[in-house]
């Protein structure tokens, strides 16, 4: 399967409504300063309804709201780490867009939301986050099966 057949069965899973960010949303996005890989892949797989699985996909408008005004996403985002989904308890799966790299390659984390982020570094960051997944096509996989982390709380 590839990355949009699994975000398509995900979305047929959880009863997820997909649609393409608009040209508004994604300038906002521009904006704010979201990188443009992430951009780029809600350009493509923007939900228009957030469904019912443990991961809930994030909208461009969502992501820029929550730069300004929810402080783990705006501190996150600071050193380089962005929500693409969140989980029913407001914790954020995260990636870190590399220059040149595709989005979909890159690791996702999950943080805890109620972290304080203010005295970690962009090196110390990912130790804060629980690797669930190595990219994005595993991260839809692990959702889609329902093994996907949902805490970041470590055993």
């Amino acid at each position: 399967m590839t990355l949009d057949d699994l975000i398509l069965a995900f979305g047929e899973r959880y009863d997820v409504l997909f649609r393409r960010a608009t040209p508004t949303d994604i300038v906002a996005g521009v904006e704010a300063g979201v990188p443009r890989p992430v951009l780029d892949f809600f350009f493509a797989h923007e939900p228009k309804d957030p469904g019912i699985g443990i991961v809930r996909l994030f909208t461009v408008n969502q992501l820029v709201a929550g730069l300004a005004t929810v402080p783990a996403i705006a501190w996150l985002a600071s050193l380089g780490y962005y929500p693409l989904a969140g989980t029913p308890g407001d914790d954020l799966y995260c990636v870190r867009p590399v220059a040149g790299q595709k989005l979909e390659a890159q690791p996702v984390r999950l943080f805890g939301h109620t972290t304080d982020y203010t005295t970690t570094t962009p090196d110390k960051v990912a130790e804060l986050g629980l690797l669930v997944a190595p990219n994005l096509e595993v991260f839809f996989q692990k959702a889609l099966n329902g093994s996907i982390e949902s805490s970041p709380a470590r055993a």
